[in-house]
């Protein structure tokens, strides 16, 4: 019986820590296509007044003459300081030239986006963000942008109405990253999202992605897509997440929803042993995406493990207390002299 609880007691602590030791591991954003994103992916501030600087990069792209670049993010938590040009657009040796966006901290938003070009250049510049370049060392960002903390904690900032434009004034095709970082009992879980929600078209159009959301009780990641609705055509996503956040089973697959969970999307899954991801189109309009899996991280937070083991051990002592024999007490009698 003593054996017994034992295994039990080891049992248990095992499953325990290794419930909270999963590894985490940042999603793969490599792509052979144009791409966009935002270095780092999350800024975790420490301090109220903490500031942060981000970089936008870009991957792959050919005859980049000028862009236009606009961002959100959660304005009860940052504030944007200041947006600047970055030096990915003068490694080709010309004079650039910009147009101001506008900063909105109360609804964090930077919309109209800011805007930057070449001036009198025969050709636009070449490569990805972290190329090397003999007189700036790398070709650098596209664009910076300052934060500072109004709260404490992990948070994200997201591209929005982001457009490319080559050297006779024709859009690049190209797609943008954005990252979601789900922050669980001190583990940061980090969602990337590849889309192709780009372009202005005319004012006020918005592109974006927003509202993003994790529910541990449902198993979903939730976001809003946000595109002019009634345009002829597709978006689509490609969700990467990682497993110790979220995942199908044996017998559960993934389930993607649009707009309610009574439409469900088809979608291609590819996955290796850290990361699932799901591709998947929809009509390009506003919606909701719904993305359930069949198991989700531990229900029990590592607040309560050091306590679950103690009540566990002591547990185990008194049912070995109560299970062993019970000994009797020998009685010695004196025999007194005659």
């Amino acid at each position: 019986m003593k054996k017994t609880l034992t295994t039990l007691i080891i049992t248990i602590f095992t499953l325990v820590i290794t419930a909270t030791m999963l590894p985490t591991k940042a999603a793969n954003t490599n792509s052979a296509t144009t791409t966009i994103y935002i270095y780092p992916a999350s800024i975790t501030a420490t301090a109220v007044g903490q500031e942060f600087t981000i970089e936008i990069r870009i991957k792959n792209v050919t005859d980049l003459y000028s862009w236009d670049i606009g961002l959100s993010w959660n304005a009860t938590a940052l504030e944007c300081l200041t947006f600047t040009e970055g030096t990915f657009l003068k490694t080709s040796g010309n004079n650039t030239f910009g147009f101001p966006g506008t900063i909105n901290n109360t609804a964090g938003e930077i919309y109209p986006p800011y805007g930057c070009g070449l001036m009198i250049a025969p050709k636009g510049v070449n490569g990805s963000s972290t190329d090397p370049d003999p007189v700036y060392g790398t070709k650098g960002s596209l664009a910076n942008a300052t934060f500072k903390a109004k709260a404490v904690g992990t948070f994200n900032i997201h591209l929005a109405e982001t457009n490319l434009y080559n050297s006779d004034g024709s859009r690049i095709t190209f797609n943008m990253i954005d990252f979601y970082t789900v922050v669980y009992e001190q583990q940061n879980y980090l969602v990337a999202i590849e889309n192709n929600l780009t372009g202005i078209v005319g004012m006020p159009d918005r592109r974006r992605i927003a509202n993003h959301a994790f529910s541990q009780s449902a198993m979903q990641i939730t976001f809003n897509v946000f595109a002019p609705p009634g345009e002829p055509g597709t978006s689509f996503c490609n969700v990467t997440i990682p497993k110790t956040l979220l995942r199908k089973n044996a017998t559960h697959p993934w389930h993607v929803y649009l707009d309610t969970t009574a439409n469900e999307i088809s979608y291609i899954e590819a996955e290796n042993a850290t990361h699932s991801a799901l591709y998947f189109t929809y009509p390009i309009g506003n919606h909701k995406i719904i993305i359930q899996g069949a198991e989700v991280i531990p229900e029990f937070p590592t607040a309560l493990i050091l306590p679950l083991l103690i009540i566990t051990a002591l547990t185990a002592t008194t049912l070995t207390k109560r299970l062993q024999p019970k000994r009797h007490k020998t009685h010695k009698y004196q025999v007194r002299p005659q």
